[in-house]
C-alpha cells in the first residue's frame, strides 16, 4: 500500500520530467489511484448536483503528471513519446473532460441536432456515416495499440532512454 501512495506522489513530483523511464508497477499504481479518485470526485459531484466541477478540476490537475508518466512508460518499452500524439483525435472525440468543460461554460450538447446540422443525417438516413466510421475505427485501433504498449512489460536492459526503473522509484 505504501508503494502505491509513493508512486502516486512521485507522479506529481515528476510532473515535468519527460526523460527517463517508469516501471509498469509505478504506472499502474498511479493509474489505479487516479481511477479511484476520479470516481470519488464524480460521486461527490453527483451528490452536490454540481456540473461536474470537482471532476473537471481534478482532471485538469492530473493531466500533466499522467502525460509525463505515459511518456516515461513508453520510453520503458523503447518507444517514442510521439505515439501519444496519435491518440489525441480520438481522445478529444470521446473525452468526458471536453464535455465537462463545455458544460461549465453553459454549452449543453444536443447530439441529434448537431448530427443533422453537419449533414450526417438527412431524412433519418445516415449519409456520411461510412466516411466517419473508418477514421474513428483507425483512431481507436491506434489507441488500443498505445494502451497495449503502456501495459506491456518494459525492457529490462538499458535502452536509448536510460536504464530500467523496474526496481527503484524516482524520488
Amino acid at each position: 500500500m505504501q508503494y502505491i501512495i509513493e508512486s502516486y506522489i512521485n507522479g506529481f513530483k515528476n510532473s515535468f520530467e519527460y526523460r527517463g523511464r517508469t516501471s509498469r508497477k509505478e504506472f499502474l499504481s498511479f493509474f489505479f489511484v487516479n481511477v479511484i479518485l476520479s470516481n470519488i470526485f464524480a460521486y461527490a459531484d453527483s451528490k452536490m448536483s454540481s456540473s461536474n466541477l470537482l471532476s473537471t478540476i481534478y482532471s485538469l490537475v492530473v493531466i500533466v503528471p499522467f502525460t509525463a508518466l505515459c511518456v516515461r512508460r513508453l520510453h520503458d518499452t523503447d518507444h517514442s513519446a510521439a505515439l501519444l500524439f496519435l491518440t489525441i483525435p480520438s481522445s478529444l472525440a470521446v473525452s468526458p473532460l471536453l464535455v465537462n468543460i463545455l458544460q461549465l461554460f453553459g454549452v449543453h450538447l444536443q447530439y441529434d441536432a448537431i448530427m443533422q446540422s453537419l449533414g450526417f443525417v438527412i431524412m433519418g438516413q445516415p449519409t456520411l456515416f461510412y466516411f466517419i466510421l473508418i477514421p474513428i475505427t483507425m483512431f481507436l485501433l491506434t489507441d488500443l495499440w498505445v494502451i497495449f504498449l503502456l501495459y506491456r512489460k518494459g525492457n529490462i536492459s538499458e535502452n536509448k532512454y536510460g536504464t530500467s526503473s523496474e526496481v527503484t522509484i524516482k524520488s
